[in-house]
């Protein structure tokens, strides 16, 4: 479930304080709130803090952001200004059920490498990882390398988790570990100009 949801912090622009997109089979949705929308467009029928949204079903519009102008609840404006101002200790979530890549990628290294299993299908993947083996001063043999493999394999581990267990005295190990290709794109907005 968390590679359906791309909340990354990485890729939201500074001029947001939400933008995500969350994907499921062949619906798109994606919740986006600029800093202006936040503080509602001053002088306009829209001069109370809201949101837009979109949704796509098949990659085709169905809704688009300019359709809406959803206001916040004081709940959720009490949340967004607490998360805004105190973020260092106070987030705002979704829970378990609503946790998305920002969550995912927050997890220490080793608990991820420990923990996560492996994909046969890279689109239910959460992670991708890139592992690179230094083995200059003790070289490993390509029938242990496929031994890694197998195993991994038959324990259902990352070969990364097989080798950094196996070559931890031997070689240097170092797994980067990156958000799955599989995640939606955050859709971007087009901002649109006072006359």
């Amino acid at each position: 479930m968390l590679s359906n949801i791309n909340d990354l912090e990485d890729e939201k622009s500074d001029r947001k304080v939400l933008s995500y997109t969350v994907k499921w089979k062949n619906i798109e949705w994606t919740f986006d709130c600029s800093k202006n929308d936040f503080q509602g467009h001053q002088g306009t029928s829209i001069d109370y803090p809201h949101y837009h949204f979109q949704m796509r079903i098949d990659g085709r519009q169905f809704i688009n952001f300019n359709d809406f102008h959803v206001p916040f609840n004081d709940h959720d404006l009490f949340i967004l200004k607490n998360s805004m101002e105190q973020g260092d200790w106070f987030k705002q979530n979704f829970g378990p059920i609503g946790s998305g890549m920002q969550d995912a990628v927050s997890v220490e290294l080793e608990d991820i490498l420990e923990h996560t299993s492996r994909s046969d299908n890279e689109d239910e993947a959460t992670y991708h990882f890139s592992t690179m083996i230094d083995a200059r001063d003790n070289p490993i043999s390509g029938e242990e390398i496929y031994e890694m493999q197998q195993e991994a394999e038959r324990t259902g581990k990352s070969f990364a988790f097989v080798a950094q267990k196996r070559l931890k005295e031997r070689a240097n190990v170092q797994t980067i570990v990156s958000p799955a290709d599989s995640i939606p794109d955050i859709a971007s907005r087009t901002e649109h100009k006072r006359r």
